[in-house]
């Protein structure tokens, strides 16, 4: 039997189908690897097998680069600057800026939490915390500015009903200091 043309060029068709279908899953599976390698690397850092210089040239420009800076380094400024300001750097900006309140640096926190604007998704978050902020340094018309932002523009989050609570409690506090 001889095959006409046709069935030759889907047999070929088929089977070039096959080759690039079985080449992406190789290659996705071995990314997989590469990527469960690299993370018992970090593992193996935090469990004090391996020393920074070890792992820190194998996971450069890796996706686990950012996770490794904050967790080698203990500050999150750093994974911010090497994160280059996107989405993820404001998040990791306000964890710094956590960090350094809890230091006592709360001024200087508070200029860190100025460079996260209100596009960024951890806006609401990062009000919260410059509120907080405002109100350790005792500038308390500043905090309660603060927290009407939250509930005018973020009422039904998570974070607009902490300062919703928080703004009842300081007209209660200030009802409370009127009356003595």
């Amino acid at each position: 039997m001889i095959l006409n043309k046709d069935v030759i060029v889907g047999i070929l068709a088929l089977a070039l189908l096959m080759s690039a279908v079985g080449g992406w899953n190789w290659w996705e599976k071995r990314r997989a690897e590469n990527l469960n390698n690299l993370a018992e690397l970090v593992y193996r850092f935090e469990e004090g097998e391996l020393t920074k210089e070890d792992v820190e040239r194998k996971v450069k420009d890796s996706s686990l680069e950012p996770y490794f800076l904050a967790v080698s380094s203990g500050r999150a400024g750093d994974v911010a600057k090497k994160l280059g300001g996107g989405e993820l750097a404001s998040l990791f900006l306000e964890k710094e800026a956590y960090v350094l309140w809890k230091e006592g640096k709360g001024e200087k926190a508070l200029s860190l939490l100025e460079g996260i604007s209100k596009d960024r998704f951890n806006y609401p978050s990062t009000l919260l915390l410059k509120a907080t902020l405002y109100k350790a340094l005792g500038d308390r018309e500043r905090a309660l500015a603060l927290y009407r932002e939250l509930v005018g523009g973020f009422r039904d989050t998570y974070f607009g009903q902490v300062a919703y609570a928080l703004l009842l409690l300081e007209s209660d506090a200030s009802d409370t200091d009127n009356q003595r």
